[in-house]
């Protein structure tokens, strides 16, 4: 796209990007990283937003992308758990053990104290720390 739109080869666009992320992270500090990352989270939401509404009533709203995607892979396609049997696999190629086990795995790292959090000072407790004067270093 960018050689497209600028005429420049893939890999002198991606020096030059490289360039300028290493400049204002190194003048900025973390904090215009930090700016940078919010300001593209705001961008990508201002498009992601009407692309979907836009694709959405391109395929005649939700009823009309749920109508398509089961006529195209099957009745549990639209959801999670539908064909999860011991030893099937669902539409989205996940068994039943699979999904638990992956839902337990996000809890553990929501609640482990283990897990390097904003503003978390102290030393490291939990199932992974173990070893004398294991710390983890304060997130700054």
């Amino acid at each position: 796209m960018v050689e497209a739109l600028l005429g420049w080869p893939e890999w002198v666009a991606i020096v030059v990007a490289g360039f300028f992320v290493l400049a204002y992270i190194t003048l900025g500090g973390l904090s215009s990283a930090i700016y940078n990352e919010v300001l593209q989270f705001f961008v990508i939401l201002a498009a992601l937003i009407p692309i979907t509404v836009l694709g959405l009533r391109s395929v005649g709203g939700w009823d009309g992308l749920s109508d398509k995607l089961t006529a195209s892979h099957g009745d549990n396609f639209m959801t999670a758990w539908g064909g999860t049997g011991i030893g099937s696999d669902n539409p989205l190629g996940a068994n039943w053990l699979t999904i638990v086990l992956g839902l337990f795995f996000l809890l553990w790292l929501k609640l482990s104290p283990t897990v390097p959090r904003y503003g978390f000072r102290g030393p490291a407790r939990g199932p992974l720390a173990s070893g004398p004067g294991m710390t983890v270093s304060p997130c700054r």
